[in-house]
């Protein structure tokens, strides 16, 4: 299987100089986090949503509403942008494109040909073509072999700013929720918290907003109906939820709902990977 049987054809792309409201506008709209950046018909950069909250002035600065509008319909993409950019041929095999996805840090990475852009593959888009090329393998293969064991987690109880935090240093994007004794009641995503501050601090005032990020506390914002499998469940299986609810994670629980880890779209990417090594048989 080849990249350019997985990868999404139809690219948003943006110029250099196009405003980080504009780029911060268009990802939400479309529901994505990558933009390649072309000018005069050529990738020049690559930017993405953790470009522009590192760019963007923080949800709990004290600048006025205007004020923060104002900064970001100013500064350019050109400013955060990624200018080495990790590219990969539309002929590349499955395996390749996966491994070049693997080791970068921006969850895509453009195709081109003949110095053009045509197309782009996400973790999501290898995740369907990883399935399809496993075949029977992955229904044999249990999540417990490639599943993250004792996974970062945090409480009900813990304040959003400070889950927040230890999210970015361990550098997280899903926080499984539990109990004193590690029963699984919630699931926290840095894209809950974000949205949710967005939605929430723009009717107040630049003295409240910090406040409320301050106390919020992470029962009030974390999602409850979380999907979720076992060790022994298929990887296969395990991938399809992934895709049918559109999610990048699973917690991994006992049979008495306490959690034992976690599977992620990159560990089944790793899972494909490791199946191609030869002499490496399948974990059973």
């Amino acid at each position: 299987m080849q990249i350019s049987d997985v990868m999404t054809r139809s690219v948003i792309t943006v110029p250099p100089r196009m405003s980080l409201a504009l780029a911060q506008r268009l990802m939400e709209d479309h529901r994505i986090r990558h933009l390649p950046v072309v000018q005069e018909g050529q990738l020049v950069g690559l930017v993405s949503d953790h470009d522009l909250r590192q760019a963007l002035p923080s949800l709990t600065t004290t600048l006025t509403p205007a004020e923060r509008t104002y900064k970001l319909g100013t500064l350019a993409i050109v400013t955060c942008m990624t200018r080495a950019v990790v590219t990969v041929p539309p002929e590349a095999d499955l395996v390749q494109g996966t491994r070049q996805l693997l080791a970068g840090s921006y969850g895509c990475v453009p195709v081109l040909a003949g110095g053009q852009l045509v197309g782009i593959i996400t973790a999501i888009d290898v995740l369907r073509g990883v399935l399809m090329d496993l075949g029977g393998v992955a229904a044999h293969i249990p999540v417990r072999a490639h599943m993250q064991y004792a996974p970062l987690t945090g409480r009900p109880e813990d304040l959003v700013s400070q889950a927040h935090h230890r999210m970015q240093k361990a550098d997280v994007r899903h926080l499984p929720i539990v109990t004193a004794d590690g029963t699984l009641v919630g699931l926290l995503s840095d894209r809950d918290i974000r949205q949710t501050s967005a939605s929430t601090l723009s009717p107040l005032s630049r003295y409240e907003a910090p406040l409320l990020l301050m106390t919020l506390l992470v029962k009030d914002l974390m999602r409850t109906d979380v999907t979720t499998v076992g060790g022994e469940t298929a990887l296969a299986d395990a991938g399809q939820l992934l895709l049918e609810h559109k999610i990048g994670c699973l917690p991994v629980l006992h049979d008495d709902r306490t959690l034992v880890g976690i599977v992620t779209v990159t560990d089944l990417l790793r899972a494909y990977v490791a199946c191609q090594k030869p002499g490496v048989a399948p974990p059973a």
